[in-house]
């Protein structure tokens, strides 16, 4: 039986991580952001998932750091929560599996920075999302990193010195989530498009997601040469041929090492389990 409050399923290919701290609003104190980078790493070691969905046990999908954890923490046990927050907000865009956030209820604070570490979200119609660290005399540092490369400079600092809440269709407008749909119908879009992925060959969107965010990361003649390398190493995986032979119906042929090769070829495995 597991301590963590952190819910974890797997069907069809596609791992399920709940937030379960409902009680709570499902605040992030020690034990639930050490469950989902437990979760996180199960579903990463494990060859049956192909797809990660993180959502949260209603109402709310996090109402972000616990205050009381906060409040009592001592001078040793903040720095060691600030760095475990540091490696979760990180933990997601490092994995080679993509993740869907189900965002079935409010994403505040720490919250709306987790919702953001995901790769795509789908969002219910009656969430908000916030940032209202600077109400209570505090900032939403960690939360600026995903921030300011999902929205423009003046609507982050918007969100950022104003904390106030957006509602899911502001969020849709501003580029912060994917799609928007009625709150009991969230974790299923999210199954679906889940499922969607899933059917698609692994590697190539393991390699498509690691590369973006090394992309993103570089200027652009550093992204133009990743990218090339990428493309170079790709072309010669049989998954690519295989790709290109499957529209003249020719077999596919086994792909069992490709994904250990490339990890092997180019940045190797982070501390998470995840591609550099």
């Amino acid at each position: 039986m597991s301590t963590f409050p952190v819910r974890f399923e797997v069907a069809d290919k596609v791992a399920i991580v709940t937030l379960d701290r409902p009680e709570s609003r499902n605040a992030m104190n020690r034990p639930l952001v050490e469950g989902v980078l437990n979760a996180f790493h199960r579903a990463e070691s494990d060859p049956e998932v192909r797809v990660i969905i993180l959502t949260g046990a209603d109402p709310v999908f996090c109402a972000g750091a616990d205050l009381k954890e906060l409040a009592a923490a001592g001078v040793q046990e903040t720095e060691a929560r600030v760095d475990l927050s540091a490696d979760l907000y990180s933990a997601a865009q490092a994995l080679s599996k993509p993740v869907i956030g189900a965002i079935n209820g409010h994403a505040l604070a720490g919250g709306f920075g987790l919702a953001m570490s995901c790769d795509l979200l789908i969002a219910s119609d009656h969430a908000e999302f916030g940032l209202p660290e600077s109400q209570r005399g505090l900032v939403a540092a960690l939360v600026m990193v995903s921030l300011s490369r999902l929205v423009s400079p003046r609507h982050a600092m918007d969100l950022l010195l104003t904390g106030r809440r957006v509602s899911a269709q502001e969020a849709l407008a501003l580029g912060l989530v994917n799609e928007i749909c009625p709150k009991d119908g969230v974790l299923r879009r999210a199954r679906e498009l889940a499922d969607l992925l899933a059917s698609y060959d692994p590697t190539a969107l393991g390699i498509t997601k690691n590369l973006f965010y090394r992309v993103a990361d570089s200027s652009v003649a550093g992204g133009l040469e990743q990218s090339r390398l990428a493309n170079l190493l790709f072309r010669s995986l049989d998954t690519a041929k295989s790709g290109a032979r499957s529209f003249t119906g020719a077999a596919r042929p086994s792909r069992s090492s490709e994904r250990e090769r490339f990890i092997r070829e180019t940045s190797g495995p982070t501390q998470s389990g995840g591609w550099k």
